[in-house]
């Protein structure tokens, strides 16, 4: 707004110097048509043949003045320019700066965009595991007292994945090979647990760990507890990214 106004001042007192400039040569023009009118019959002036030398010098010493009194005001003039010129340099340069503020917001929000879009092309591609459990048997008595089994089942109604493995914590009486080298949409995997007498947890941690259609490896930490006599009840708690296989 300021650039604005001075601006508007410099051009205002450009064209005040061209218009004083007009009324000065009028006002010269004038003086010398009087001049020349009526110089030789008061006497001012003495009109006779000149040779041309003599008429230069006639010419340059009458419009010598009228020459100095232009240079003078296109001195200022152009100094009035130059004013307006930095004005416009600095304001091409404020432009300049919005104009790259525009564009890092612009690209911030591309990589905003593009960051969404990876992490939404990321979540597509994991598993969404339901988990049901069941005690199937409970054993009393006998050479081993208290043989609990529970039939854990999980469906896979996410994305496909492999290398599939999970571990429990405390680890089940009977130590089984809990891997797969698929777990397909829509699959459903069995698994049993066999815990022996003072074995029977009551809270524990299972942990699920595959690898994407990336080949990053993730972890997925489920709590569970247990009422000590049936079924567990387990809960989703923390989700991992490990690393990508081969990095």
């Amino acid at each position: 707004m300021q650039d604005q106004s001075e601006e508007a001042l410099e051009r205002k007192r450009g064209n005040r110097l061209q218009t004083w400039g007009l009324i000065g040569t009028a006002i010269y023009a004038i003086i010398l048509i009087v001049v020349f009118a009526m110089g030789p019959r008061y006497g001012w002036i003495t009109l006779g043949p000149l040779d041309l030398n003599e008429l230069g010098d006639f010419l340059a010493g009458v419009f010598g003045p009228l020459s100095i009194f232009w240079l003078v005001l296109g001195f200022f003039q152009q100094g009035s320019e130059l004013r307006l010129q930095v004005t416009e340099l600095a304001r091409s340069v404020e432009q300049q700066k919005e104009l790259v503020g525009v564009s890092r917001e612009t690209l911030d929000h591309e990589r905003q965009l593009q960051d969404m879009r990876e992490a939404a092309r990321k979540a597509a591609l994991q598993p969404r595991f339901l988990i049901n459990c069941a005690t199937v048997r409970n054993s009393v008595g006998g050479l081993i007292a208290n043989v609990r089994s529970h039939l854990i089942e999980i469906t896979n109604v996410g994305h496909s994945v492999s290398g599939v493995t999970v571990d429990f914590v405390p680890v089940p009486s009977s130590s089984s090979d809990y891997s797969r080298p698929y777990f397909r949409n829509g699959e459903l995997w069995k698994l049993e647990l066999d815990y022996y007498d003072r074995e029977i947890p009551t809270r524990g941690t299972m942990r699920i760990g595959y690898s994407d259609e990336d080949g990053t490896r993730h972890e997925i930490d489920y709590s569970y507890v247990g009422d000590g006599i049936f079924d567990l009840n387990f809960v989703e708690q923390r989700r991992s990214e490990l690393s990508r296989e081969g990095s």
